[in-house]
């Protein structure tokens, strides 16, 4: 049910059709050979920053050329990997509807999946066939870009990449349709244990399909409608495009190709050599090398174990109050959040570390699976944060501004949550649960024998190696050294990578460089990543990567659209000239992200609804930087809420637990998504919460609480 499984993309049927077999032979060797390439790729960009960065500091000799080699490397990277990614499922899409056809409807699914499918074959190759001029243009006169007297780079051969990649991935959605074609010819049900379809199946297909179609018609036909009307149309058929099933990005590029063709009087070829131009430079920057390397460092960093060392450190500061191992997981993850920036990566790793020792004292499942569900979120708040990172590049806001800006809110719902915990182990003792006697008995003997904990450990280890040899027993002060020794590492990610961003040393893409090499270089010294699972690692951050600047470019394509139809600026008319006001915007937004939250992923809903209302924000006299944290927190909370709820679907699967259900995770996060309701109104109420360590625009804020606590 996850928007970045592939359950939906490789149905189990034979794969030994005739076209199916031949087309997997020719797709096999040269995408395996693609993906590798793309993967090392990003490697040696993280390597050749580093190298810059040391040498631009240390040495005065910068590597010459690298902002270039990085901006042309990001779309190369995309189409190198993107025929992989849809493999495995990263090209991003929900399953909430398809999902459910699958298990009771398996031809009703098929004949959706053969229109997903065949729409996204001929929309890669639209952009193959008409980058493929591009690509003889480039080849013929030697088209270069860069400066005469430094670093320049041949056009051809990124031309070549995009019209490979897009190639293979159409020929990928084509081999996906035929096996959709299988399942309606030959009776075979995708899943073998799905029923098979009664002809009343059928029904479920036609209002979807032709609905879109007939909007289609009426606005290619009608000159009636109005730039404005065409684009609200849009918006209705992108969410029930992206409900039904359909690849987002697929979804955005068919409607910003359909929208502009229309707008254009019917220009559809037009559209189409709008849509190839964007697919080949939108991402083409410098700054989208971000993207990549946070995702490397969080992945580096969880495949490090470092989770596990937060969650002791925490265990031992706050075990023995009331819920104190609630409170615990609550403060690794923004422990973990401060290095990762991604979500799902905390609430993967806390599943494995928090819940069985949680479980094991007492407490209810509910309470632990859900504590790690929804303290998984400050992940996508506390900085650096992945989520933050792509809304200032679509808003052009500072990213070191929003990292800055989102440290107090940060700890404000951290907090919030902590307080939350200790208030239900107090009044609501059988949610939470209370710690095992047994657990308690044995707890208490083995402090009494002196049997030694983590914190201890580590500390009589960093003794030991001392030259006084001091025989030391478990005493607090060497269980502090012990946790100052497991957050060593941590701390010096978060320097390196917070403190060069605050302290102007790096660019965030460069402070992403930076992370994944420290992280990287850590993990090997604890000898805690061998070649498989760092070649793992690497595959993982460019599929991930892949399907994020993937969805960027094709939302990018649908913005322009939308402000060539005039509906942002419709929006930004609306709160000019209406009562609804600021606040009430804010609000009514707040809303719809948190429905779009029970549909769809974070990162798609940033990507749809924030360039449509950031201009309105701004007009309206709101602070671009207030209003990212507020964003990110309502689109956090949707990680929690169903149907979607990409945390709970994570924690449940890493669980592999039958009694542990997506119903009874969701129950456990209830309360954390309460909390982020309140945090969030406490956040839109008081503006300088997220504003006040900001130089400039804090400034008011500062002097504000200044007096508040002069008079107190």
């Amino acid at each position: 049910m996850s928007t970045t499984q592939a359950a939906t993309d490789t149905p189990r049927i034979a794969d030994d059709l005739g076209l199916m077999r031949v087309l997997r032979k020719i797709l096999s060797g040269p995408i395996t050979v693609s993906n590798a390439i793309g993967t090392v790729w990003i490697f040696a960009l993280m390597l050749m920053i580093v190298a810059d960065i040391l040498g631009r500091k240390f040495f005065g000799t910068p590597v010459r050329g690298v902002v270039l080699i990085v901006s042309h490397s990001i779309v190369g990277i995309i189409f190198l990997q993107m025929a992989s990614s849809l493999e495995v499922g990263r090209i991003t899409r929900t399953s909430v509807f398809i999902g459910g056809l699958l298990k009771t409807r398996p031809f009703a699914a098929a004949f959706y999946q053969l229109v997903f499918h065949g729409l996204g074959a001929v929309v890669l190759a639209e952009i193959a066939y008409w980058t493929w001029p591009k690509l003889e243009k480039a080849w013929n006169t030697g088209e270069w870009e860069g400066a005469a007297n430094d670093v320049v780079l041949l056009v051809w051969p990124l031309k070549a990449i995009i019209v490979f990649g897009a190639s293979a991935t159409a020929l990928q959605f084509l081999r996906l349709a035929i096996r959709d074609v299988a399942v309606l010819v030959t009776g075979v049900p995708q899943d073998p244990s799905a029923p098979k379809d009664a002809p009343k199946g059928w029904m479920a297909i036609t209002f979807l399909i032709f609905g879109i179609l007939l909007v289609s018609l009426l606005a290619m036909n009608s000159d009636g409608l109005t730039n404005l009307q065409i684009g609200m149309i849009s918006v209705g058929a992108m969410l029930m495009l992206i409900y039904s099933g359909m690849h987002i990005a697929i979804a955005l590029l068919l409607l910003s190709i359909g929208g502009s063709a229309v707008i254009f009087d019917g220009a559809v070829v037009l559209a189409m050599k709008q849509m190839a131009g964007v697919t080949n430079t939108a991402v083409g920057n410098f700054t989208f090398g971000v993207v990549p390397l946070f995702v490397l460092t969080g992945l580096l960093v969880s495949a490090a174990d470092f989770g596990r060392e937060a969650f002791e450190v925490a265990e031992w500061i706050f075990g023995k109050i009331v819920g104190g191992l609630g409170v615990a997981t609550v403060a690794a993850n923004a422990v973990f959040a401060a290095i990762t920036g991604v979500s799902l990566a905390s609430a993967a790793v806390f599943t494995r570390v928090a819940v069985p020792p949680m479980v094991e004292r007492g407490f209810t499942t509910k309470f632990a699976v859900g504590t790690v569900a929804g303290s998984s979120v400050l992940g996508m708040l506390i900085p650096p944060s992945l989520l933050l990172i792509i809304y200032g590049i679509v808003t052009e806001a500072s990213v070191g501004k929003l990292f800055l800006a989102a440290i107090i809110p940060g700890i404000v719902l951290a907090t919030a949550f902590a307080v939350m915990i200790i208030l239900l182990a107090k009044f609501m003792p059988n949610f939470v649960g209370v710690e095992a006697p047994e657990h308690k008995r044995k707890r208490l003997e083995a402090e009494k024998d002196g049997n030694l904990d983590p914190m201890s450990k580590a500390g009589v280890a960093l003794l030991a190696g001392w030259p006084l040899r001091l025989t030391v027993g478990p005493s607090g002060a060497v269980k502090l050294l012990g946790a100052l020794v497991k957050l060593t590492p941590i701390l010096l990610l978060m320097l390196i990578v917070l403190g060069g961003i605050y302290g102007g040393y790096f660019s965030p893409t460069e402070a992403g460089a930076a992370g994944a090499f420290a992280a990287l270089v850590i993990a090997l010294i604890k000898r805690r990543l061998t070649w498989k699972s760092f070649w793992e690692v690497m595959l993982q951050t460019g599929h991930i990567a892949t399907g994020v600047l993937f969805l960027i470019t094709a939302s990018m394509f649908y913005a322009q659209f939308l402000a060539r139809s005039g509906l942002p600026g419709f929006i930004m008319g609306f709160v000019t000239n209406s009562d609804f006001g600021l606040v009430g915007l804010i609000l009514a937004y707040m809303v719809v992200l948190l429905i779009l939250g029970m549909i769809l992923d974070p990162i798609s809903i940033v990507l749809i609804t924030v360039p449509m209302i950031y201009p309105a924000i701004v007009q309206g006299g709101g602070d671009l930087i207030w209003f990212g944290i507020v964003t990110i927190i309502a689109v956090e909370a949707g990680l929690l809420t169903p149907p979607l709820g990409l945390t709970v679907f994570v924690v449940q699967g890493i669980m592999g637990d039958e009694h542990v259900t997506v119903p009874e995770v969701f129950r456990g996060a209830f309360p954390y998504v309460i909390t982020m309701i309140l945090v969030l109104l406490l956040l839109i109420s008081q503006e300088c919460i997220s504003l006040v360590m900001l130089e400039r625009e804090g400034a008011a804020c500062r002097e504000v609480f200044a007096g508040w606590f002069g008079r107190g």
